[in-house]
């Protein structure tokens, strides 16, 4: 299975910029004029791309992966009251059916207690391989979900759509995933 990796920075409000990194498994973009640059690396490439009012286009980007099936946003409770509803009807409008999960704030989150909740939803809504998960928040977010990607049904597409600076750059570098353990951060994850 090959999977591809793509980028989107843009404004979303005042001095806020978002970028989303998607992991997909399956589709042909289409990029537009958003396309700001191909970054190549030893594994492959992806597209930057470049877009004012980024989440509004949210539904129409993951469409225009070819992704089709159910999306499920995991966001705290922070940047849910923020974003989420906004993410959610671009989804929504995009015909993606969407699902919230929301969670606490902060590293606490990113356990294996947490994954096991996030897991039984999934299973509970009856998610499926041909589904995406996407990350909506800072890097806790993005680590949480990102493993949760990796792991449910041995591996689901993954959109990222960070909302802090920290999150941005961390997501740029693409693929880190993990939960904390007892005895240190990101003890446990995967490259996704």
């Amino acid at each position: 299975r090959t999977a591809s990796c793509t980028k989107f920075s843009a404004t979303i409000g005042k001095g806020k910029h978002l970028v989303i990194q998607a992991k997909i498994q399956k589709g042909k973009p289409m990029y537009g004029e958003a396309l700001a640059a191909t970054i190549n690396h030893a594994s492959g490439s992806y597209p930057l791309l470049v877009e004012s009012g980024i989440l509004d286009q949210l539904g129409q980007f993951i469409s225009n992966l070819g992704i089709r099936g159910s999306a499920y946003i995991i966001s705290d409770e922070r940047v849910f009251h923020a974003y989420g509803r906004k993410a959610q009807l671009s989804l929504e409008k995009s015909n993606i059916p969407t699902h919230c999960y929301v969670i606490p704030p902060g590293e606490g989150s990113k356990s294996f207690d947490m994954a096991q909740d996030i897991y039984t939803w999934l299973a509970d809504i009856r998610a499926e391989r041909n589904h995406t998960v996407v990350a909506l928040g800072g890097g806790g977010v993005g680590d949480i979900t990102g493993y949760i990607a990796a792991t449910f049904m041995r591996g689901i597409d993954y959109i990222q759509v960070p909302t802090t600076l920290l999150a941005m750059v961390d997501s740029s570098i693409g693929g880190k995933t993990g939960v904390n353990l007892t005895n240190g951060k990101n003890m446990v994850g995967a490259i996704w």
